[in-house]
């Protein structure tokens, strides 16, 4: 017998994508008010969705690249084959999608809250913070959920995570695509090119990601978000995992609010006044001040 996991990568990917034009095919669906979590990678989406993933309502998925992928390929900015065959993009818009992407998303989407049972799906991408129109494009009516850190801490995890080799992407894309976002978009020329440690693309990454969903925010009625920061979630687990559930119009369960005050703990050091440098300041940009106003440069 020919054991799935034995085969060559390549033929295990095309079975995968098989299977997954198989479920659009036949098994077509939709899914009512999804929940998406955005914000700037290492800021607690991940802590965040594994606590509400516990919620016997909720199907979670947990970044689901192979199903964004499916769906419309450009989605992709970070694999070796995205930089090779020169597919990929960062940011992207309703313009974007395509008469096929929204049907089948919705289809794989749909495939995954019957899998899982619970009605509530919610899914957690970190890039769609620089999507948030095109999510709004396939998702008329979806909702989002913002987690915000502060850029210093965000800037140090990404800094781990880059030494590491496990950040910016086969080739660096995803650095040279946040540049260039950050560039053409945000018109950050000059501070892009003061740039010159990983720390310091990181502290435009947060920059980037943060402006774009505060502008999206900005232009949507406050029913569709709910914004939190990542210490309300370190300070008081179950009341800001309450807050969330009754945003989404789901009952509270015990199991949920138990795993968040047991687990969600700081376990690196808080950030004290004087902590965040002129540099850094100029970095981060004017967020840092309307985000975090206690924290004073030197």
């Amino acid at each position: 017998m020919i054991r799935l996991k034995n085969l060559p990568v390549v033929c295990r990917r095309g079975l995968h994508e098989t299977r997954l034009a198989w479920r659009c095919r036949i098994a077509p669906g939709k899914v009512e008010r999804p929940v998406f979590i955005v914000g700037c990678g290492r800021s607690g989406t991940t802590i965040l969705g594994k606590c509400l993933s516990l919620h016997p309502d909720i199907t979670y998925l947990n970044e689901p690249r192979d199903l964004w992928r499916h769906a419309l390929v450009t989605t992709d900015y970070i694999s070796y084959r995205a930089w090779r065959d020169g597919t990929y993009k960062l940011d992207m818009y309703a313009a974007d999608a395509t008469v096929r992407s929204g049907p089948r998303l919705h289809a794989l989407f749909a495939h995954e809250v019957r899998r899982h049972g619970g009605r509530q799906l919610i899914e957690k991408t970190p890039i769609n913070s620089l999507r948030m129109d095109l999510v709004k494009a396939l998702f008329p009516d979806c909702i989002f959920i913002h987690i915000c850190r502060h850029p210093l801490e965000v800037a140090n995890s990404i800094a781990v995570q880059t030494e590491r080799g496990l950040w910016w992407g086969s080739h660096d894309i995803k650095k040279h695509q946040i540049k260039r976002y950050a560039e053409t978009v945000w018109k950050l020329g000059d501070v892009v090119s003061s740039c010159t440690t990983d720390r310091d693309f990181a502290l435009i990454e947060w920059r980037v990601y943060t402006s774009a969903v505060r502008e999206a925010f900005a232009a949507m009625p406050s029913s569709r978000y709910l914004e939190i920061s990542y210490d309300d979630l370190l300070d008081d687990a179950g009341g800001t995992i309450h807050r969330l559930l009754s945003f989404m119009d789901l009952p509270d369960h015990e199991d949920t609010l138990a795993y968040a005050r047991s687990e969600v703990k700081r376990r690196t050091r808080a950030l004290g006044a004087t902590d965040c440098t002129a540099r850094e300041r100029f970095l981060a940009g004017p967020l840092l001040d309307a985000l975090f106003p206690s924290t004073v440069g030197r």
